[in-house]
Parts: C-alpha cells; sequence; structure tokens
C-alpha cells in the first residue's frame, strides 16, 4: 500500500509520476539492504536479534507513516480535479 497506493494520492499531479518512481525505488533500496545485514547481524547476534531489528525497523516505519502521511480525509487528489484547494486550476490550457 505504502509504495503503490499513497503516492497516487498525497503527490500533486505534475510531480506524481516522478515521486511514485522515488517511492518505489527506496521500497527496493529497502529490500536490498535488509537482504545484506540479515547475515551480519544473524551470525554476531543471533537470529533473536534479527526479529527484534526487523521489528524496530517495523516500528519505526509507523511512526514516520503517522507522523508525516496526511489523513485520510486530507488527501487531495488533484489528479482527478484539476484544482488546488482555493478551487483554482492547477494547470493552465495553452
Amino acid at each position: 500500500v505504502g509504495t503503490y497506493v499513497l503516492p497516487t494520492q498525497v503527490y500533486p499531479a505534475e510531480v506524481r509520476s516522478t515521486f511514485h518512481g522515488l517511492s518505489a525505488g527506496a521500497g527496493k533500496l529497502g529490500a536490498v539492504v535488509g537482504t545484506f545485514i540479515y547475515e551480519p547481524i544473524s551470525l554476531r547476534f543471533g537470529l533473536p536479534a534479527v526479529m527484534w531489528t526487523q521489528a524496530g525497523l517495523c516500528l519505526l516505519a509507523v511512526l514516520l507513516s503517522v507522523s508525516f502521511l496526511p489523513l485520510d480525509s486530507e488527501l487531495q487528489d488533484a489528479g482527478e480535479h484539476g484544482e488546488d484547494e482555493e478551487g483554482e486550476p492547477l494547470m493552465q490550457e495553452r
């Protein structure tokens, strides 16, 4: 949900595809980093340390999401409406 649905509703229409790509890339980067840090943590501290590390990172992700994402009632989908909060058109026709 965080990688595919939220970017389409959070980002303005003018930059939506760019930031959607950045969001997807960040998710994939997290998967790569997680893959490479699994073995060193597991060998040095054991499997419980891996699980606690994952749980801590999940909790951090929840806190960041709750802190920075707008509430459902505040989401703007300017791509469908084509106007900002004041009702002004986002893009002028040429």
